[in-house]
This record gives C-alpha cells, structure tokens and sequence, in this order.
C-alpha cells in the first residue's frame, strides 16, 4: 500500500483508484478488470506528449480574501463530481446511452445504477436576485431544515409499507393525492412522475425498510439543492416558452433520486442476476455488469422493482418541492402564486425505458 500510495499522489482521485487496484490484485480477486476507453495512450505516448518544456510550479500560500459577491463553488473538477464506478471514471458532466433490442437485448442493474431515477428537477420563480438576497441566509436555514440532507437521512415523514407501497405503485401522483404539488405540476414531470410497471412486490423487505423514513430527503455525495439565477438568455423566444423571461431571474435545482430504496433494489437484484447467470460473468469487465436476458422472468421482475424504484425518485423530489415551496412562503411572506416556483422540467439520468 505504500508504493501504491507514492505512485498516486498527484491526485486523490487517482491514489484512490491505484489503491482500489492493488488491494483487489492482493485479494487474489481474479475477476478485477481495468477498462479503459480505446484512445488511452501508452506510456510511450504519453511520456512523449507530456514533456515538454513547461515549469512546475507549486502554491506557495493560499489565502482567503474578502468579496462582495456571494460566489458558490459551481466547478465541476471537483474530487467530489467525479467517482470510480464499475472500473470507470464517471463524471456529472458526461452520461452515456444504451438502445438494445426488446426481444434480443437485456436490463443491467448495475448498468442503470444504484441510485435509480437519479435526477434533477428545475423551478422557476417570478423573482430576482436583489428581492431574495436581503433574505437569503434565512432561506437557506428555513429549506436545510425542512430538506434532510447526509447519508442515511430520515424525512419528516414515516410510511408503513403498504403506504410506501401506493408509493411505489402510482408516483408522484400520490404526493399530490396527499397534498404535496399540484396537478399542474405532474404535466411537467417525464413521465408526469408515474412509470407504468411497477411492482411493489418485486421490492424486497429490506429495500422497504431502508426507503420507509427517507422520502423527501436529498441524501449525500453529489446531490444537492441550490438557488440560482439566470445568468445569460441565448435564445429568448424559447426560454420565454419555459418562463425563464429575463436575466437575474431565481430558479431552484434539486438533483436526487431514489436514496436508501433504490440502492437496495439494485443491491438485490445484482445478487439475484450473478447468482442466475453465472456463465455470463466471465465474459464481462466487471461482475455489476450482470445483466438479465429480455424475456427472462428475471428480467421482468428487475424492470417492475426499477419502475417502483423510479415513481419513489419522482415522489422524492414532489416532496422536497413542496417543502422548499413552504421555505420560501414563511421566509419571504409571500403568496405562492406571486413567488411562482413552478416546475420547467423533471428529467431522469439513470434509468430503463421501453420505446417503440
């Protein structure tokens, strides 16, 4: 571990890697695979590229200065945006798509991901920068500690199972039903927060009980929910379409997804398919990339648990909606229909779809 630690101390991400990499080499794991894209250049190459006449030079002193603007870290080279999954560099600024035939193709749990129906859900407000910023450290307190956020974070609500059920079953629609958001809100949602599909009985007790307290929370590693504002229109006459109407104007984002829940489902049905398939996993990069054949029962019963786990994403974020909806109300003493906060969109990152 010591020569693995002196081999990555440029950067923590790579040490991290380079460690994950001998101690899997020490376990004996025989299937630890290192994929790399096609275009990664030998060290040859590399070398050659890369020394060139340039002069390394170091931080000698970092200082924080005053400022009058109030700048949030908004970079995406961050430590914290950029993760190893299944022997691949992920970042939140790329993505990746896979169409595979209904009849010859198949579903990977791991493919999709653990937190299934990850992502993001965007609100526009009829305010701007100067009518919140007078107000704003209250509204931050005020959205903190109605929107639980951390690992393994309980919202302010506790469902019984056949509670999380409906949940599971009907989406986003149940949070309305049960007065959270509006029906208008639902026209907005892909596909208005309801996955057709789902079954609560391909859940298993434990995905339950981890999902049971934590829906309305944001959870931990890159999620987050920010207030921003409309920096620069490019196109007006489409942005006018979504109500994004003039510059300095104040949205709020909600990146999360499916929490405790989805990662369980995810969890559950790995072991299920690497029990099943084992003579596929030798021929794959990675064992999380076990996938289930279309047509197989196994199959099925992953895509009708990921759709549950999809309509509690969407339930998920309708709840942190109201709630920053509430936040906003009792902080700034305003009516919602002079705030707006109306949702311009809610779109999923990490998740399976029939198309014809």
């Amino acid at each position: 571990m010591a020569i693995a630690s002196k081999l990555a101390t440029g950067n923590p991400l790579t040490r991290r890697f380079v460690i994950s990499i001998c101690q899997a080499i020490k376990k004996g794991e025989k299937h630890f695979t290192i994929s790399t894209p096609r275009n990664f250049p030998n060290f040859e190459d590399y070398f050659k590229n890369n020394s060139l006449e340039i002069v390394w030079d170091k931080i000698a002193k970092i200082e924080k200065i005053e400022d009058s603007n109030w700048v949030y870290d908004f970079t995406v080279d961050n430590l914290h945006h950029n993760f190893i999954a299944n022997g691949f560099v992920v970042s939140n600024c790329i993505g990746g798509v896979a169409a595979l035939d209904y009849y010859e193709g198949g579903l990977s749990p791991g493919g999709i991901g653990f937190d299934i129906d990850c992502g993001v859900r965007l609100l526009r407000t009829n305010l701007t920068v100067e009518q919140i910023k007078p107000k704003l450290k209250e509204l931050l307190e005020s959205i903190f500690n109605n929107v639980p956020s951390g690992v393994g974070e309980t919202g302010k609500i506790k469902l019984s199972f056949s509670e999380l059920d409906e949940v599971l079953v009907n989406g986003a629609k149940w949070a309305v039903e049960h007065g959270y958001g509006t029906e208008k809100d639902l026209e907005h949602l892909e596909s208005m927060g309801c996955m057709k599909g789902a079954d609560a009985s391909k859940v298993s007790n434990e995905a339950k009980k981890r999902g049971a307290p934590q829906l309305g929370t944001l959870g931990a590693g890159n999620h987050f929910l920010e207030i921003q504002k409309v920096d620069k229109i490019y196109l007006p006459e489409v942005a006018r379409v979504f109500g994004i109407e003039r510059e300095g104007q104040v949205t709020v984002l909600i990146h999360t997804g499916s929490r405790g829940f989805g990662h369980q489902v995810c969890t559950d049905y790995l072991r299920i398919l690497e029990s099943k398939f084992k003579d596929k996993l030798k021929n794959l990069p990675d064992r999380e990339l076990i996938y289930a054949p279309s047509g197989t029962r196994e199959c099925e019963d992953y895509f009708s648990a990921m759709a549950a786990s999809a309509n509690y994403a969407w339930t998920n974020r309708h709840m942190i909606m109201h709630w920053i909806r509430e936040s906003f109300i009792n902080t700034l003493k305003m009516k919602l229909e002079d705030i707006g906060l109306e949702v311009v969109y809610d779109v999923a990152h990490n998740i399976a779809k029939i198309e014809e």
